[in-house]
């Protein structure tokens, strides 16, 4: 007599998958458990950010916004997009300067995208601490929600609400509102900066790829590479 035994595992799953699962509906688990663990990962970035703080300074400013300059002004817009990106940056400067007091520096993940975040029940592991540093801990917060967007970004309706979902949901664990957020000029910087950082790597994928990439991703990198760079311009305007 034969029996037959069938083992079911469970592997941890990204946020990402999680996430794609529930905006397209095909969550298996119960919706607010995946909101549930996307809190959970914002409470844990609150705790890391909370493990080490010390001054922001004038000199981390001024550096974030050459780290901008360098990628921005450098032929990819026209020269009056680059006046003008040029002018919105020299405003905040001015602007943040005289608030440094409201602002701390943390110890931040600088790659916490839902992708390096793993789940396994109820608990999650963060991976890839190899950009670890000191920086605000908006970089981290930024980068999260827009890798968030863009991964799960999709023109139908639900699921653009179920990504909101996840993001309230973040934003609850880690005590921030999203909102309020996106008022900071700092945070606006950070904003920018991460977009330089996808637009630089998008333009190498598009004029030095190599045949790892298709035709199709050219194209892919190609669209969206100018669907940055008309952010960028409404930010600055």
């Amino acid at each position: 007599m034969f029996f037959r035994y069938i083992i079911y595992l469970e592997f941890p799953k990204s946020l990402l998958d999680i996430g794609r699962e529930y905006a397209s509906g095909k969550a298996k688990t119960e919706d607010s458990d995946a909101r549930a663990i996307y809190s959970k990962a914002g409470e844990f970035l609150r705790q890391l950010h909370e493990s080490e703080t010390c001054d922001y300074t004038q000199n981390d400013l001024d550096d974030l916004i050459n780290y901008i300059r360098e990628r921005l002004l450098n032929r990819i817009f026209t020269k009056k997009e680059e006046a003008e990106l040029s002018h919105y940056l020299t405003q905040v400067r001015a602007d943040i300067k005289g608030r440094f007091g409201q602002y701390r520096k943390n110890s931040v993940h600088s790659d916490f995208g839902p992708g390096n975040i793993l789940s396994h029940g109820k608990d999650i592991n963060v991976l890839d601490f190899g950009d670890y540093r000191l920086d605000h801990g908006f970089y981290d917060i930024a980068y999260f929600k827009m890798m968030l967007e863009r991964q799960l970004e999709n023109p139908i309706r639900y699921k653009k609400a179920a990504r909101d979902e996840l993001l309230r949901a973040f934003g609850k664990g880690y005590g921030i509102d999203f909102r309020t957020n996106s008022e900071d000029n700092l945070y606006k910087l950070f904003q920018l900066k991460i977009m330089a950082i996808f637009i630089k790597a998008l333009t190498w994928k598009e004029w030095h790829g190599t045949s790892l990439f298709s035709f199709k991703n050219r194209i892919s990198n190609f669209l969206e590479y100018n669907k940055i760079k008309r952010e960028i311009l409404l930010r600055v305007r």
